[in-house]
């Protein structure tokens, strides 16, 4: 495991060695003097491709600044720009590629993703998500949802773009109806959960909206006002 306060100790400490001040730092990696002071406190790291650089800039070598562990040669690994550097690397495991991933490049992480031997749970895709191009976030996504459904997916939709949250929510919607949509209702477009609401009213009435009833739009509340009056008991007590 990376350990940022050691890495940002070693960082500091290299650079007073080499009467560097972090602005100087800064300047040559074409970052702010915040970033800089970030990494010496261990609160973040350089990105991968920094590295080198890094390294370069205090004349040691990528080890010296993050310390000797299975991860530190990983990163070393992918630090190379032949692509076959990720083919060196062998088999990773999740929690090695969940340490390193906040300093790798998107598609580094999505490469190395795919590679794990072993079906990631819940925890672990929701680990990974910031770190995971759109593709193959919702190639992950969709497996889960083949499988179990759109409502073992709810915790990912902040990750998921709308387009493919729309496209399962209307898959969903034609196979088992509104109720099923209640724990998606806020990560659906707009217009498409006006045209689901509205589809449902007219195919199957009122009461097939009461589920997601909080959700809908005050506009087609009123178009159906003397509908849902009438037929909706349910949207009485909404009204009171």
């Amino acid at each position: 495991m990376l350990n940022l306060i050691g890495i940002g100790l070693s960082i500091s400490q290299l650079r007073k060695e080499k009467g560097l001040t972090q602005m100087d730092i800064a300047d040559k990696l074409f970052v702010s003097h915040q970033a800089v002071s970030n990494w010496e406190r261990g609160e973040t790291m350089p990105d991968i491709a920094k590295l080198p650089v890094l390294a370069e800039i205090l004349e040691v070598s990528i080890d010296k600044i993050l310390g000797d562990s299975k991860t530190t040669n990983i990163v070393q690994s992918l630090t190379c720009s032949e692509q076959e550097s990720l083919k060196s690397i062998g088999n990773i495991s999740f929690d090695e590629l969940s340490d390193i991933a906040p300093i790798l490049k998107s598609n580094q992480v999505d490469e190395l993703c795919e590679s794990l031997d072993l079906e990631l749970t819940m925890d672990q895709i929701l680990a990974l998500a910031p770190y995971i191009n759109n593709e193959i976030f919702e190639r992950i996504s969709n497996t889960y949802y083949e499988k179990e459904g759109i409502e073992s997916i709810v915790a990912l939709a902040p990750y998921l773009s709308t387009s493919w949250i729309d496209s399962i929510a209307r898959e969903t919607y034609l196979l088992k109806g509104m109720d099923v949509l209640v724990s998606m209702c806020p990560y659906i477009s707009k217009d498409t959960f006006d045209d689901l609401v509205i589809d449902s009213i007219v195919k199957n009435g009122v009461s097939s909206i009461n589920s997601v009833l909080p959700y809908v739009d005050e506009n087609i509340l009123n178009t159906y006002l003397e509908q849902f009056i009438k037929d909706n008991a349910l949207f009485k007590n909404h009204l009171r």
